[in-house]
């Protein structure tokens, strides 16, 4: 009720003009996510794949989940820290030619589980990146880059393990169960697609991406 109240406030008075209101819906929003992977946490722990409903995916209607979970990212963080999400839109027009189905609801739970990693772990002062792209002929990708805490090969292989934290996150930040690329490991599979995590590469930079199947 919160989040559609802040919505419909944002329609009415312009939320691009009212800071606040932008951050009531971002706010409200992960508190949905929460509960989300809470149940998405008990169906798994007991052996119960996540169900998703997949439609046609619209690229203006994935357009605006980015730009809205980007904005809702960067208004509940700490304006000191400096951290902004910028969406390279014209890098999702192709999916005007290329389709994918998705179930939308689980594909904002996963992407928004990105950000907030990507919120934790980046520098001070930097962008956080997301693009679309096509990965060969059949696939179709999602992809978070940022520049922060190292990912080690090794981390990268252990990060879809449920619990587990990097040595540098836990020593950098208290915040994190070690469950949100799990849960997103497991949202993708209910796709038939997979979650690529890319180790930090010699520019500093850690790509994260979403790669689902192309029709």
């Amino acid at each position: 009720q919160v989040q559609r109240r802040a919505e419909l406030a944002i329609e009415e008075f312009g939320g691009e003009r009212d800071k606040t209101l932008l951050a009531i819906r971002g706010l409200s929003r992960k508190a949905r996510r929460v509960g989300m992977s809470i149940g998405m946490l008990s169906d798994l722990s007991q052996n119960r794949p996540i169900r998703s409903h997949k439609r046609w995916l619209e690229p203006d209607r994935l357009i605006k989940m980015l730009i809205e979970s980007a904005q809702d990212s960067e208004l509940t963080l700490d304006p000191r820290r400096g951290v902004r999400f910028l969406v390279l839109r014209e890098s999702f027009q192709m999916l005007r030619v290329h389709r994918i189905k998705v179930d939308l609801d689980l594909l904002e739970q996963a992407v928004n589980n990105l950000f907030d990693n990507a919120a934790k772990y980046s520098y001070s002062n930097t962008e956080v990146e997301i693009t679309g792209n096509l990965w060969g002929a059949r696939k179709f990708e999602i992809t978070v880059a940022n520049q922060g805490l190292r990912l080690s090969h090794e981390d990268a292989k252990k990060c879809r393990v449920r619990n587990w934290r990097g040595a540098e996150a836990m020593l950098t930040t208290g915040e994190g169960s070690g469950i949100g690329l799990w849960i997103v490991d497991n949202i993708m599979k209910a796709h038939d697609g997979e979650l690529v995590v890319v180790p930090t590469k010699s520019d500093g930079v850690t790509e994260i991406s979403l790669r689902f199947p192309v029709d």
